[in-house]
């Protein structure tokens, strides 16, 4: 699933190999655990889990995790869920 498809505020696994970042933001690699806040243009507005800022593209491909009662569950994008259950 891609970034821009991920509702704001939840946890994500990053998927891409090679993730775009704007020049001189920090590195992120293929399965870091960000807090997604928002799309900002090109890119995104992120958190690690120390708390440091970071900025993949909108494009990166990710899965979305939320927990849970200490379970992971996986959440479906609101397009995809309206394309499975042909809703309007």
């Amino acid at each position: 699933m891609k970034l821009y498809d991920i509702p704001p505020n939840n946890t994500i696994i990053i998927l891409d190999e090679e993730v775009r970042i704007p020049p001189a933001s920090p590195e992120i690699s293929q399965g870091d655990r960000l807090k997604f806040h928002h799309i900002d243009g090109m890119y995104s507005y992120c958190e690690t889990e120390s708390g440091q800022i970071v900025h993949p593209a909108a494009w990166t491909e990710v899965k979305i995790i939320t927990e849970n009662n200490g379970k992971v569950r996986h959440a479906v994008s609101k397009r995809v869920h309206n394309v499975m259950c042909n809703d309007k």
